[in-house]
């Protein structure tokens, strides 16, 4: 790199201070996953997180090895009482902000695989993307509904 790029890489980097940055910040505050029930194929999971940084978090994408697919979903219900779940490409956390992930609103929509098997209290590994070559893995306790 010549001296030029790297000063106007440097200039760059001072002039954004939300840049994005790696999931290292990130901190688990609570969470939990729904139990499925038998013979269901999705259940849900929900938590808190809080990014630590001073720079903006950008989360791409979730999985687990004990899902055959994670997705992130935001419910919303419109006049009618009319409730639907829509699918989102990230979670975007500003400085020092705390994402809730709760019941009817932005939360993980779990594809059971068929010959698993859970329990209350098991503990669910999930691993989530923040880009190239960045990754948080955190494990959320299984609940009965």
């Amino acid at each position: 790199m010549s001296k030029i790029q790297l000063c106007l890489t440097l200039l760059l980097i001072a002039l954004c201070p939300n840049i994005v940055i790696a999931c290292d910040s990130l901190e688990l505050l609570d969470g939990w996953v729904k139990k499925p029930l038998p013979g269901t194929k999705y259940t849900a999971a929900y938590f808190s997180i809080k990014n630590n940084s001073h720079g903006t978090q950008s989360i791409n994408k979730f999985s687990s090895d004990q899902f055959k697919k994670v997705m992130m979903h935001s419910s919303s219900t419109n006049s009618e009482g009319i409730t639907k779940m829509n699918p989102v490409s990230s979670l975007m956390l500003l400085p020092s902000q705390i994402l809730e992930a709760k019941p009817g609103g932005i939360h993980l929509m779990l594809s059971v695989k068929k010959s698993e098997l859970f329990n209350a209290d098991q503990l669910i590994s999930f691993s989530a993307s923040c880009g190239k070559n960045s990754s948080w893995q955190f494990s959320l306790p299984m609940k009965s509904p």
